[in-house]
């Protein structure tokens, strides 16, 4: 009996951080709202057969209706956006572009300091096997 696996299929991943951190931030900027329209009266009439006779009943049905109601901050909102979206990203790259000018020069100068000391440092290892392949008459010119 064959054996088959069946995968589910992948599906990407939404990232939904971002949405998620951006919609609390702007939330105390949109406040939702339910108020009660006016109270109608629907008025139903409908025949009914009772013995013979027909009779008309009316029948009466207060309806009350809810409106969703929205008010937006919309200053409050446009500058928290372009905070979050336009300045806080390009504060971010000035800061690490000045970082990255003053830290480049200090790290050459850590990576060049560290090269010299490994190349002016020797193990013997490494002398013990220079002296054998030079005793093996291979030559290792430029070096003492």
């Amino acid at each position: 009996m064959p054996h088959h696996k069946h995968a589910a299929p992948q599906l990407p991943v939404p990232e939904m951080r971002f949405e998620q951190k951006y919609m609390s931030s702007i939330a105390p900027y949109i406040q939702t709202s339910w108020r009660p329209v006016a109270e109608q009266e629907a008025s139903l009439s409908e025949e009914e057969h009772l013995g013979g006779t027909y009779e008309k009943l009316e029948l009466k049905e207060k309806r009350r209706e809810l409106v969703k109601e929205t008010r937006i901050q919309w200053g409050h909102l446009v500058l928290k956006t372009t905070f979050d979206q336009v300045i806080s990203p390009m504060l971010q790259g000035l800061v690490l572009a000045v970082l990255g000018h003053w830290i480049t020069p200090v790290l050459q100068g850590v990576q060049s300091g560290v090269k010299t000391r490994v190349s002016k440092a020797e193990g013997s290892f490494s002398k013990g096997l220079r002296s054998f392949v030079s005793g093996l008459g291979v030559s290792t010119a430029g070096h003492a």
